[in-house]
């Protein structure tokens, strides 16, 4: 859910409305105006980037575990 506006998180499939390219695009705008391409490629890159995100905390957690058991 925090990927979802807090204003959306009461919809019936809040997970629609995720904002995949941070200009309005959503999950539910692309199901009902654009392709299977374009929802697949919005999706993958959405995706790629939340995981490197993901990723990148990691390893600044990790770097900081040997100062923190000092």
């Amino acid at each position: 859910m925090q990927f979802v506006a807090p204003e959306l998180r009461e919809e019936q499939v809040p997970c629609r409305f995720v904002d995949l390219t941070g200009n309005g695009v959503t999950v539910d705008s692309l199901y009902r105006c654009g392709t299977p391409a374009e929802s697949e490629e919005a999706l993958r890159t959405w995706l790629q980037r939340r995981i490197h995100e993901l990723e990148s905390q990691l390893s600044d957690v990790r770097q900081q575990l040997p100062l923190l058991s000092q």
